[in-house]
């Protein structure tokens, strides 16, 4: 009967080694799975930034293109104002001249 007792006293303490033995398994595995989430974690926010940082700078160039493309039509514009302006000024003294001469 004794000997059957410290069989069974033996036999639980395998059987408590075995469970800590795979709690602690269980909890290292947890520690490897969480630092691999909070890695995960890390590198899609800094997908994120760089594609947010990428679409910012996109939309910069393109506000800077919009700008030079409205000087350059502003350029553009008052050019073609300065020739206008120039050929009403040659037509009316034309004009002028015409009567001028027309009156006399």
């Amino acid at each position: 009967m004794l000997e059957g007792l410290r069989q069974k006293t033996q036999t639980l303490k395998q059987t408590c080694l075995k469970k800590e033995e795979q709690f602690t398994k269980t909890k290292d595995n947890n520690k490897d799975q969480k630092a691999q989430l909070n890695r995960d974690k890390v590198a899609l926010e800094e997908s994120s930034n760089q594609k947010n940082s990428k679409r910012r700078q996109t939309e910069q160039d393109l506000k800077q293109k919009a700008e030079r493309i409205r000087e350059e039509q502003r350029e553009d514009h008052e050019k073609r104002v300065q020739v206008l302006n120039a050929t009403i000024m040659q037509l009316r003294e034309k004009l002028n001249c015409d009567r001028d001469d027309h009156s006399k």
